[in-house]
């Protein structure tokens, strides 16, 4: 997948972009290679739940531009609930940390994937980490 971006931003004459591969364990490597630069976007794959989520949401806040985001590729709805009002510890601190960026509640339990997804261009919260 990343090889397959790479290319694209090559062909799309896109130089702006760095493609890393890493986990929740590698952030304080990412710090120091941007060291006070700030990134506009962060991803993370299907594998939020065997993270350290305590650590990685503020660790990813301290990262990013004030207008950025991070994406979380998951499987959006499982069971009919999406992902971040699900009764396990990873997904309240995905909820928590999404509605404190966002400032907002979210509340949101339609089936829809469109109408359930949280992140939008937004300025996060003031109280923000």
């Amino acid at each position: 997948m990343l090889a397959r971006a790479c290319r694209a931003a090559a062909e799309h004459s896109i130089a702006n972009v760095s493609w890393l591969l890493g986990a929740d364990v590698n952030m304080p490597a990412l710090a120091a290679l941007l060291g006070a630069r700030r990134t506009d976007a962060i991803t993370i794959g299907q594998a939020l739940n065997w993270m350290n989520y305590r650590e990685l949401f503020p660790a990813l806040a301290a990262l990013l531009r004030s207008a950025a985001g991070v994406g979380v590729r998951v499987d959006v709805i499982t069971n009919g609930t999406p992902l971040w009002l699900h009764d396990t510890a990873w997904s309240h601190a995905l909820r928590t940390f999404l509605e404190q960026w966002l400032d907002t509640t979210l509340i949101s339990a339609t089936s829809s994937p469109a109408a359930v997804m949280p992140c939008c261009h937004t300025q996060p919260s003031a109280s923000w980490p």
